[in-house]
């Protein structure tokens, strides 16, 4: 039996023969291969063709010195080459980066070799398994599925095995070093601003206040102006981050700026401010209430201009306003709504001092407070003519009126009209309007 692809030599003479080896022949050849014929030993060396498998034959033919002859067949049954398989040659594979908590798959055969092209991917195992998490194998592709254990960080491993067809059989070390889970960083969130201002008055803007980061590090130090006001000027602290805008004396209107905060990563967002700018308000003058010394006789009402000198730059004084903040002690008083006037009664007979205090306001709400003091007395002697002149509100430029006094015990002028008799009933004191 002879092997495909090598040459088999055959030794056609025996050993005791006497025949020369130089007599023999190849008679017949075989019909699947060739034959050669050592003309010093008589040996024929056979050689199949190519890659034929299987039975063979050739005759060959031998003679003596006379010479006589004889003939014989050899026949040859031709095998295959015998296979010499090679292992598989498993190689280790890492360090392979695994996030903690998260699964990773490994194609331990991908840089896993045989020589002989029989590698089998469904034969992988895990023979020995990592200290730190978990493996499962593609019982198809031989892919390992790694988890690391939990919120394990650090070094880990395990051992595999690949064979081959046979199956013959290699094993190889992963390496495999756990990480943290990366921390994803939010940029911060920054929110428009609006706000009032006053034309020419610095506003102080904490833009900051209602801009946001989820990882709570956003930085006020990084707040910075990057598009400046058409109508005014911006300056920020470099400390709080608030951001003071004062409008352009003149200006009222809408003006805008734009700002960027960033947080500790260098995240950065953007945000508009909006401000209202209106005039500067007119500024109001307060009235000033004058104090006011009147008299009356004994249970005589009496009816009292308090504003007649009370004052207000603005010329906005309210006679609607007028109130009594400290009643008098021996009387009664009341306010005329519209006018403002206060009528004093003085309790039944009374005489002698009294007084109350009264407040008047402007229609700013600026007010003012005043005591009138008044003195109750009785008469002594008919009237008097004290001949007097006095400058009256409404009578022609410069001109005097004569006006006739009463005199009391107590000094009171009582002023009535000379020209048109008003049989004596008391009147008004204070300023006057005469027709």
């Amino acid at each position: 039996m002879l092997a495909r692809t090598r040459s088999s030599t055959a030794f056609v003479m025996g050993a005791r023969c006497a025949i020369p080896p130089r007599s023999v022949s190849v008679t017949t050849p075989p019909a699947h291969g060739t034959t050669s014929v050592n003309a010093t030993t008589g040996v024929v060396t056979y050689t199949p063709s190519g890659s034929y498998v299987g039975s063979d034959s050739f005759e060959y033919r031998i003679c003596d010195g006379r010479p006589v002859c004889d003939t014989a067949t050899v026949t040859l049954n031709v095998t295959a080459v015998p296979v010499v398989q090679s292992p598989p040659v498993a190689v280790d594979d890492g360090p392979i980066a695994v996030t903690s908590g998260v699964a990773r798959t490994v194609d331990v055969p991908a840089n896993d070799t045989d020589v002989d092209g029989d590698l089998d991917l469904t034969s992988v195992v895990v023979t020995t398994p990592p200290a730190h998490g978990t493996t499962s194998v593609n019982a198809t592709t031989g892919v390992v599925t790694y988890t690391p254990s939990g919120s394990y960080v650090g070094s880990d491993s395990f051992e595999y095995r690949i064979c081959d067809g046979r199956p013959v059989c290699d094993t190889a070390t992963v390496t495999l070093n756990v990480t943290a889970v990366p921390v994803v960083q939010s940029p911060p969130v920054a929110v428009d601003d609006s706000s009032p201002a006053v034309s020419g008055v610095p506003l102080v803007i904490a833009v900051a206040d209602n801009d946001s980061d989820v990882d709570g590090n956003l930085d006020v130090t990084t707040v910075s102006v990057t598009v400046a006001p058409s109508h005014g000027t911006v300056s920020v602290d470099p400390v709080l981050g608030e951001i003071t805008y004062t409008a352009d004396s003149l200006y009222t209107g809408t003006d805008t700026f734009t700002y960027v905060i960033c947080d500790t990563t260098d995240r950065c967002d953007t945000a508009i401010v909006t401000v209202r700018v209106t005039a500067p308000p007119a500024t109001s003058t307060p009235p000033v209430a004058e104090d006011n010394d009147v008299t009356t006789t004994v249970g005589k009402p009496l009816v009292i201009d308090v504003l007649g000198n009370d004052t207000d730059l603005d010329g906005d004084l309210d006679p609607t306003s007028v109130s009594i903040v400290a009643g008098p002690t021996h009387g009664t008083v009341d306010v005329d709504p519209d006018t403002g006037e206060v009528t004093y009664s003085p309790d039944s007979g009374y005489t002698g001092t009294d007084s109350f205090t009264y407040k008047v306001c402007d229609v700013d709400g600026n007010c003012d407070t005043a005591t009138v003091t008044v003195k109750v007395g009785v008469v002594v002697g008919p009237p008097v003519d004290a001949g007097r002149s006095l400058a009256v509100t409404g009578a022609d430029p410069g001109q005097p009126i004569v006006l006739a006094t009463l005199l009391f015990l107590t000094g009171l002028l009582l002023v009535r009209k000379r020209r048109r008799s008003i049989s004596g009933s008391l009147l008004r004191v204070g300023r006057f309007t005469t027709n």
